[in-house]
This record gives structure tokens, C-alpha cells and sequence, in this order.
């Protein structure tokens, strides 16, 4: 399987991307909300603000951080998790078991890992996803930009879907051996209303290549049927179920057990 393949597959199966795909919904749908450019809004505010609440909203689906339930009150830690959402947002919520997914940022800018992927969060302009200027980034950024492509030299991939990488390549390029570090960019058109989430292998282009070695579109085509617009390659069992659902209504999943997920 090629990296990206394997990355799509093990984060499907294990709700990483369902959680993102709601991610990205409640927080394009918040943002949206208040977005009022006759009270100054700017596209920098969009920006800022879709950045800080996406970045909640991921610590939210995930249980991290402050969102971590407590051990004596499940239903506590579900208050928290609701508290300033939205109507029916915590019922679309998927249930991911606190501690599948972990915050594991990189030199201060926030990140979250399951298993041996660590993803970093980016904001980019609507449809420039092909055109990021990785080296006006910041260092981290450009750093995770100029890695080596793995499949350049090889890889295997173990049964929790981690990289296990050579110790050094045949080229005397040192490659690590631990967690494989890619870029989820995100960006949202208030003229259109339209927002994006991409997952991906970031690359600084030399002589006319892409500025990704691979990425795919976590948002999907957006078609009916899937109210948070991702078709997975294979479904996650822990995923929003959409099979009868109306893509002109609002997206709902209720859980047949509120402590669900909270153990």
C-alpha cells in the first residue's frame, strides 16, 4: 500500500477522520454564524477565528485537553463537550474513546497522533490547497515540508499503520524512525460558504513540483447522503451513521447511550 493509502485506511477505520470531518462542520458552521463583515469582519478574522475553533473542536471529538472526561462523572464530561456547541451538534458528534487520540503538537504548533501519525493544523486560502508557499511558513512547518518523501526510499508498514522507517537511507539521508508528522489544511470561503480540510505529505517544490508529495480531501465532494461530505475508502465503524439521512436537513446522530464514549 502506498503511504497514502495507508493513511486514509487506518484513520477511516479508526474514526480519525469522522471526528475531523465533524471538526471542520461545526466549526465552518459556527464561524459562518457570526461572520459580519458590517461589523468589521475581514478575511483575516475568518481566518483567526476558524483557526482557534477548529483547533477546540478537534481537542473536543478527540477528548483531549480540557475535554478530557472525568473519571468520576460522565455525564459531567458530556456537559463540557456540549457547552457553547450548537443545536444537535453534540448528537452528530462521533464517539471516539477518550484516549485514542492524543494532542501531540511540534514545537508549539498543534497537533493531535493516532498511533504513529501526527497531523499539524494550517490555514491556507480557499482553493490554493495546490499553491501553499511552504517556505513563508513558520519553521516547524517548513521543517515538516522539507522531509524526505518515505517512498523515495522505501517503507514498511506495521499493523498500527506507523511508518517503520531504515535507520538511514542510500542516499546518507538520516529519516526517522517514530511518528510520521503531515499537515491538515484547512480553509473556508464566507462568498460561498463553502470550507475545506485536506490531510497530506507537505512539499517544499523544486523545479515545478506540487507543494505535496500526496494529500486527499478529508471534506470529500460534499455529495447526499453524507452530511459532513467525506466518502471514506472504507468506512469506520466509529463513524456518523448518514445512510438515511436528508443532506438538506440538519445532520444528526443520536447515541443511544449518553455515557457513550465517555469511559
Amino acid at each position: 500500500m502506498t503511504e497514502r493509502s495507508t493513511v486514509e485506511t487506518v484513520l477511516a477505520e479508526a474514526g480519525v477522520l469522522a471526528g475531523m470531518q465533524w471538526a471542520r462542520w461545526s466549526t465552518h458552521r459556527h464561524v459562518l454564524a457570526h461572520y459580519d463583515p458590517d461589523a468589521g469582519h475581514d478575511r483575516a478574522w475568518l481566518g483567526t477565528t476558524a483557526y482557534v475553533v477548529l483547533r477546540d473542536r478537534l481537542d473536543r471529538v478527540f477528548q483531549c485537553g480540557g475535554y478530557q472526561p472525568p473519571a468520576e462523572d460522565s455525564e459531567a464530561g458530556r456537559d463540557v463537550l456540549g457547552a457553547g456547541l450548537g443545536p444537535g451538534e453534540l448528537d452528530a458528534m462521533p464517539t471516539i474513546p477518550a484516549g485514542r487520540v492524543a494532542r501531540n503538537g511540534l514545537n508549539g504548533s498543534p497537533g493531535w497522533r493516532y498511533q504513529g501519525w501526527r497531523f499539524l493544523l494550517m490555514s491556507f486560502d480557499p482553493g490554493g490547497i495546490d499553491r501553499v508557499p511552504w517556505p513563508e511558513k513558520s519553521h516547524t512547518k517548513r521543517r515538516v515540508a522539507s522531509a524526505p518523501d518515505p517512498e523515495q526510499f522505501g517503507f514498511i508498514v506495521d499493523a498500527s499503520g506507523s511508518l517503520v522507517m531504515p535507520e538511514e537511507s542510500a542516499s546518507g539521508v538520516e529519516l526517522p524512525g517514530g511518528v510520521q508528522t503531515l499537515v491538515a489544511a484547512h480553509a473556508l470561503n464566507p462568498e460561498t460558504a463553502k470550507g475545506e480540510i485536506f490531510l497530506g505529505r507537505p512539499r517544499i517544490g523544486r523545479d515545478g513540483e506540487g507543494c505535496w508529495h500526496w494529500r486527499f480531501a478529508v471534506h470529500g465532494d460534499g455529495g447526499p447522503g453524507d452530511p459532513f461530505g467525506h466518502r471514506p475508502v472504507e468506512p469506520g465503524p466509529l463513524g456518523p451513521d448518514t445512510s438515511d439521512s436528508d443532506a438538506a436537513d440538519l445532520p444528526l446522530r443520536l447515541r443511544e447511550n449518553p455515557k457513550e464514549g465517555q469511559a
